[in-house]
């Protein structure tokens, strides 16, 4: 559980594959701390952070971003948050304008407590590092530098840690679902249009897709 709420956009399944793998063949497994690397089913944009407990709903958040998106946005360079407890964070720079007016939208219709966060700046965490071991990852060179970015669905995490996913036209929210009355039940994986035409194609294991630098196939 968190202390607030937290409103974020997804990376798209094929593109954050590849940042994982980038990620994982740039860092040092002992200079990862914390969370460590980020999982690519994991990788986001937040588009804005402090929700207090029940301020705020999937559905009222939907509606704040009808017509908003989908974002095209693109990455910039690589650079870091200081530690703040968690790790030095090793970050992708994210450039969007319609991700600064949507910011401001959100910011004027719903209370937020996000004072510790004043500027809005849109990233995606590759990983958190050792505090002693983050200058030497300072200018890493990305093979991602100016690559498009479209972000279409959007993730709505409760401080108790309840998910829900709609699509930034304004979908109907979809609420994960308890499982056995206190666990959440996470939403089926995605497996590529491929596996959806035929069912019995494999989903790479998520090791193999770190060892190697090609794209998922889609």
């Amino acid at each position: 559980a968190h202390k607030y709420g937290c409103l974020m956009l997804r990376v798209p399944p094929a593109l954050a594959f590849r940042l994982a793998s980038w990620a994982a063949r740039a860092v040092n497994p002992e200079h990862l701390f914390g969370d460590g690397l980020t999982s690519p089913w994991d990788m986001h944009v937040t588009l804005k952070y402090g929700f207090p407990v029940g301020s705020v709903t999937p559905a009222e958040l939907s509606e704040a971003l009808h017509g908003c998106g989908p974002f095209c946005a693109r990455i910039l360079k690589c650079s870091q948050f200081p530690d703040g407890g968690d790790g030095a964070v090793l970050k992708l720079d994210v450039d969007s304008p319609k991700l600064h007016r949507a910011y401001h939208r959100i910011s004027k219709r719903f209370k937020a407590e996000d004072k510790f966060y004043p500027d809005y700046k849109p990233h995606v965490t590759l990983a958190y590092l050792k505090p002693e071991h983050a200058k030497q990852y300072e200018n890493l060179d990305c093979p991602f530098c100016l690559h498009p970015l479209e972000l279409s669905e959007a993730i709505f995490s409760t401080p108790e840690g309840r998910k829900s996913t709609f699509g930034i036209s304004g979908a109907k929210a979809m609420s994960w679902i308890a499982g056995n009355g206190s666990d959440l039940v996470k939403p089926p994986e995605y497996m590529g249009p491929r596996a959806a035409r035929n069912p019995t194609v494999r989903r790479t294991p998520l090791k193999a897709l770190y060892k190697s630098d090609s794209p998922v196939r889609r």
